[in-house]
């Protein structure tokens, strides 16, 4: 999944984060814009990895979409739907 999502031409970061205790993981995502990450969602391997994802937690998936208010890159802002 990293690889394939790095290599999306509207990705800009795909890290993924590790609590101390390693019981949770914080996957922090990227994209140019919403198209970017529609893209990204309608991917073969995105798809894949959902699909097989509930087998390999604990708890559901949490996931929050946030816009950039001030950073470094100058990013357009995903407009919330």
């Amino acid at each position: 999944m990293t690889g394939p999502t790095r290599a999306e031409d509207g990705c800009r970061t795909y890290d993924l984060y590790e609590s101390a205790d390693g019981a949770e993981l914080v996957l922090f995502e990227r994209y140019r814009d919403h198209s970017a990450l529609d893209e990204h969602r309608g991917s073969a391997h995105y798809r894949s990895y959902r699909e097989q994802l509930p087998a390999l937690l604990s708890k559901p998936i949490a996931v929050t979409v946030l816009s950039p208010l001030d950073e470094a890159t100058g990013s357009e802002r995903i407009q919330p739907r």
